[in-house]
């Protein structure tokens, strides 16, 4: 049973890989000629910025979660598996929310001597709305890690690129006739509103499947 669900895990995550990096080229090379060589080297950029900061908001909360939650989940302890799950999700929303705050703080001696480009202090500012979201995503993608289900964040993950294709591409059409800022600030608009929107989801789809789960009296436990 245990190798049956390994390998179904194993196959539904090497397909939403599969799918997230075709769409993923697909969608880059129309953002190439909706924005330019020097939007996507901007974008590029920016990006790699907010990937260092998602790296402090995220770091290892994945991963303890999942330990923590399986140790809990498999004594039958849903009040336990319960606590380290807001515990952590509190942890990730006041490193997200400070690493935030940083950012937007910075944004201006960012963009000017790091990034080399004062266009991009505006999407700095905007990339940040999506931090917590992640925080908090990576919290309950290690609960499912536990719950060895990988079906729930792989469907999330391919909603999320979903609305963020559409979302950029209906924001680019709609602001690139102000100039390469607000373009580049409308596609970072897009990947906050599809971080929200994946993690929306995928918590609410985690309040269902923890309802369900049956929790072992305190004396089974001890």
């Amino acid at each position: 049973m245990k190798k049956v669900l390994f390998i179904k895990n194993a196959l539904i995550l090497t397909a939403t890989a599969l799918i997230l990096r075709l769409a993923g080229i697909f969608f880059r090379v129309w953002m190439a000629s909706a924005i330019g060589a020097e939007g996507m080297g901007l974008y590029q950029v920016i990006i790699s910025v907010y990937v260092l900061a998602s790296t402090f908001a995220t770091s290892g909360i994945c991963t303890a979660v999942t330990r923590i939650a399986t140790d809990r989940l498999s004594i039958g302890d849903k009040t336990g598996a319960s606590r380290t799950l807001k515990l952590s999700m509190i942890i990730s929303l006041i490193v997200a929310a400070a690493t935030s705050a940083l950012i937007i703080f910075f944004a201006k001696p960012i963009s000017i001597y790091l990034i080399n480009d004062s266009r991009a202090e505006l999407s700095l500012k905007i990339l940040c709305m999506g931090l917590p979201f992640m925080g908090v995503c990576s919290c309950v993608r290690g609960y499912f890690l536990a719950r060895r289900s990988s079906v729930p964040p792989s469907l999330c993950q391919i909603l999320e690129q979903t609305v963020r294709m559409v979302v950029i591409v209906l924001l680019v059409k709609s602001y690139s006739h102000l100039g390469l800022e607000a373009t580049a600030a409308a596609v970072m608009l897009g990947d906050c509103i599809a971080e929200a929107s994946g993690t929306i989801v995928l918590y609410i789809i985690f309040k269902i499947d923890f309802s369900k789960i049956k929790s072992k009296s305190k004396d089974a436990l001890t």
